[in-house]
């Protein structure tokens, strides 16, 4: 705050200085009218950034929505059948940006996040598979375990935006992802269920499988 006021007394000092200006030189009255303006609008600039700072120091932390992008697996079959959601357990070896391999974070046994590049507004995921995945699920009332493998890895293609919010030193700078959707997919079935990042632990997108 010390800052603030400082800088507001070298205004009033330049204010000083130009006054005398008007009165030495009517030529340059005109000019220095405008500089007054100048100085006047960035001495209120000052003073409500200073009061802004102060309204907000007292401030409840700021909760970051983060930047983890959900991906929920579903059963593709059950679905067919009767467009219900079942969830289906699925095992990942990894995942690819471009040709670069990354070790995958689950969230549970159905559920996947991927970290979403600030820098970016479009991604690529490459899912890939073990060399044998086992695929289990009930259907009818039956369960059913199937066995594959050599599987090509899958892709999906999404596009967001993102944003900063600058609250302010004490309280915090927010990057809120919007606007997620599918591009491409290689996938059975893909759809977007949030399209924003509120939580690290909610699904964007549902993936039948």
């Amino acid at each position: 705050m010390i800052i603030y006021f400082v800088q507001s007394h070298k205004y009033f000092i330049s204010l000083q200085k130009i006054n005398h200006t008007i009165r030495t030189s009517n030529k340059s009255r005109k000019q220095s009218m405008q500089l007054i303006g100048d100085y006047l609008r960035n001495i209120c600039i000052v003073l409500s950034t200073s009061i802004v700072l102060i309204g907000c120091s007292d401030c409840e932390p700021i909760t970051d929505p983060g930047n983890v992008l959900v991906v929920s697996f579903f059963n593709k079959e059950n679905f067919e059948l009767d467009q219900s959601l079942v969830s289906q357990p699925l095992v990942l070896e990894s995942f690819a940006i471009d040709t670069n391999k990354y070790p995958l974070d689950s969230l549970a046994d159905n559920i996947y996040g991927f970290y979403l590049p600030i820098q970016q507004e479009q991604l690529s995921l490459q899912l890939i598979y073990p060399e044998t995945l086992i695929k289990e699920y009930e259907l009818n009332g039956e369960t059913i375990i199937d066995t594959l493998t050599d599987l090509a890895p899958d892709i999906l293609t999404i596009s967001y935006s993102n944003s900063f919010e600058p609250i302010s030193p004490d309280c915090g700078l927010i990057t809120r992802f919007t606007d997620i959707s599918i591009i491409n997919t290689s996938f059975f079935e893909a759809t977007v269920q949030t399209d924003f990042i509120e939580t690290n632990d909610s699904t964007n997108i549902r993936i039948f499988f």
